[in-house]
C-alpha cells in the first residue's frame, strides 16, 4: 500500500467510528426517552403501550398478560418438580 492509500484507509475507518458513535448516541438518548416516559406514565398509575403499540413490525416475546415470560417458567418448573416428586412417593 502507498502511503496515500494508507492515509485514506485511516480517514474512512476515522469516519466510519465518528458515524457508529453518532448512532450510539442516538440509540442512547432514545432509550433514556421511552425510560423517562414509561416510568413517568407509571408514577401517574397508567399502563406503558405494549411494544406491539410503538414497534408494530415486533411480537411481544417479553411479557404475557402482564406477567414475565420467566415467572411463567419457573412456575412451569415448580409444577414438574412437584409432579416427579409425587410419583416418587407413590412408588
Amino acid at each position: 500500500m502507498t502511503i496515500g492509500e494508507v492515509k485514506l484507509v485511516t480517514e474512512t475507518y476515522l469516519e466510519n467510528k465518528k458515524q457508529e458513535m453518532k448512532m450510539n448516541n442516538i440509540r442512547i438518548y432514545n432509550t433514556a426517552y421511552l425510560t423517562s416516559t414509561f416510568v413517568g406514565l407509571i408514577l401517574d398509575g397508567k399502563k406503558p403501550p405494549k411494544i406491539n403499540t410503538i414497534f408494530p413490525d415486533t411480537e411481544e416475546d417479553a411479557k404475557t398478560d402482564g406477567v414475565d415470560n420467566e415467572v411463567i417458567l419457573v412456575r412451569e418448573r415448580l409444577k414438574e418438580f412437584a409432579m416427579n416428586a409425587n410419583k416418587q412417593r407413590r412408588r
